[in-house]
């Protein structure tokens, strides 16, 4: 199917080092976006349900809790009735529309030199080897002018940047550009989840800094998810109480029709057909749907049951590997040993730690490699890496894999995490004292860490 680019083009843009991306600075900036174009009260969007696509990355992965705590924060300042994320699946940004605005992005950016204004000479000095991203804003914690300095430094070429955007247009349609968005507001409006989900904001510390696990403990914004949201692997998906409203429900009621309403439901999973190798089309797979129009039906059959996403191509049990992928792994086995561990990394689609391996300890220049890497968070199991960089991971290697043993090793200790060798999980693991850990290392003296969740599962921890 053919598709042409329409629709209006709107850049933020930003000082990567003191303005970093994260889920909730999305939600602000998108939020602010819909209210200066698509609201008549400069409040709520004037249509009540919304769907957005992104390209997966690291800050939209609907699966993180900070990514979900971030899109109920759009739908309740929006005052949505439904919204519905999804992302696209590994290397298939390709496919989302609004990825065709950015070969007319790159255009304008030819031939551009960016230069920003010198500082004072001790903050240059201390910046000027710091190769990543975090190592100047750790810089910046001990001296705080750094931050104020460098923003003053970055508006010219922000300002240059943005002047160029403003020439392109698209089907001559302007772009509209922004400049990113304070932190202040950022905290402003995450503010208006913990009043809405328990009444007290003061009860529950919500801040863009926060991680996935402060979020999965808040048994308030766990139970609102429950109620309201669907969440697969590639989707999220919020929607209104039609039966039995929640409080946050009885103070922002439904504003779409009441007809359509009732013809509401969740966007199913992909389902296969019979052969397995072509997934019915959405109208099909929308009579198979175990999301039910009725949402009594939908509250007693569903909610107590996890969505079944397991027909999504990255969950298969995968060990047909191409060629290029073996013969790799053969030709460096001498490499691939615990001996040659330097690092790990984690795998942006799966979260389970990958191990790096050199023929040599890294260099300095390697590691700010690495690291840019890491905080890029786009690495997949299975990924290559540039053949001069110096360092590997199994190519042989799947997202339903387990952990590598040797992530386990000794080499590693220093940088380790404990997490659970089938899925990774560092949540809810079986402690020694579990009685099923305690009689198994009376026959071994390792026990590989296990969570409970693999456990109930079916899964014998690895010995």
């Amino acid at each position: 199917m053919q598709m042409t680019a329409f629709g209006k083009v709107y850049v933020t843009t930003k000082d990567k080092v003191f303005q970093p991306s994260n889920p909730f600075r999305h939600a602000t900036e998108l939020t602010r976006i819909l209210r200066d174009y698509h609201s008549t009260d400069d409040v709520n969007l004037e249509k009540t349900i919304l769907c957005l696509m992104t390209d997966g990355g690291p800050d939209h992965r609907v699966t993180y809790e900070t990514v979900k705590t971030s899109l109920i924060q759009l739908f309740m300042q929006l005052d949505l009735d439904m919204l519905i994320a999804i992302r696209t699946a590994p290397n298939n940004s390709w496919v989302n529309p609004a990825e065709r605005c950015m070969s007319l992005l790159n255009l304008c950016l030819q031939h551009c030199a960016l230069d920003r204004k010198e500082i004072r000479p001790d903050f240059e000095t201390k910046i000027r080897h710091k190769s990543s991203l975090n190592a100047i804003r750790n810089i910046a914690k001990v001296s705080p002018a750094l931050k104020t300095a460098f923003g003053e430094s970055m508006k010219p070429v922000i300002e240059n940047v943005n002047d160029r955007f403003r020439r392109m247009k698209l089907k001559n349609v302007p772009f509209t550009v922004y400049k990113g968005i304070s932190d202040e507001i950022i905290d402003d409006q995450l503010s208006i989840v913990p009043i809405s989900t328990q009444g007290d904001a003061d009860e529950t510390v919500f801040n863009p800094t926060a991680n996935s696990k402060d979020f999965r403990e808040c048994k308030a914004l766990q139970e609102f998810i429950k109620m309201h949201c669907s969440s697969t692997h590639y989707a999220f998906q919020i929607m209104k109480c039609r039966e039995d409203p929640c409080r946050y429900c009885c103070i922002n009621p439904w504003r779409t029709d009441e007809q359509r309403v009732e013809k509401l439901s969740f966007l199913p999973c992909p389902i296969p057909d019979e052969s397995e190798q072509v997934y019915h089309s959405f109208e099909e797979a929308s009579t198979l749907n175990l999301f039910s129009f009725n949402m009594t039906y939908y509250k007693t059959n569903f909610l107590e049951k996890k969505v079944d996403d397991s027909k999504r191509p990255s969950a298969k049990n995968s060990s047909d590997f191409d060629d290029f992928a073996v013969e790799f792994d053969r030709k460096n086995r001498d490499i691939l040993k615990s001996q040659k561990i330097r690092d790990i990394i984690m795998c942006g689609e799966c979260n389970k730690p990958r191990v790096i391996y050199s023929a040599k300890k890294l260099s300095d220049e390697q590691e700010s490699l690495l690291n840019r890497m890491k905080e890029e968070g786009n690495f997949e199991c299975g990924d290559s890496f540039p053949e001069d960089c110096g360092f590997t991971t199994k190519r042989c290697l799947s997202c339903t894999a387990e952990v590598e043993v040797n992530y386990y090793g000794a080499s590693l200790r220093g940088i380790r995490v404990t997490c659970c060798i089938f899925c990774g999980n560092q949540d809810d693991l079986l402690v020694d004292t579990d009685p099923y850990i305690e009689k198994l290392y009376e026959s071994f003296s390792v026990v590989r860490p296990i969570c409970s969740t693999c456990r109930e599962n079916g899964q014998e921890a690895k010995t």
